[in-house]
């Protein structure tokens, strides 16, 4: 019975490594970063207090 708890001890850490892996490579499928500012932003005022906005 000890066994068998060692290899389903076993493969959950060698899946949670496969996981945290795929996890690492997940920055570089991200988009790229579009610099604050960039897009003619707009103000809008709402309740007294004036607002800016990008739309993307």
């Amino acid at each position: 019975m000890e066994t068998i708890n060692k290899k389903t001890r076993r493969i959950f850490v060698f899946l949670t490594f496969l996981l945290s892996l795929g996890g690492l490579g997940r920055n570089s499928l991200a988009q790229t970063v579009i610099p604050y500012g960039s897009n003619n932003g707009k103000y809008q005022e709402v309740n007294g207090v004036k607002l800016y906005y990008e739309e993307y």
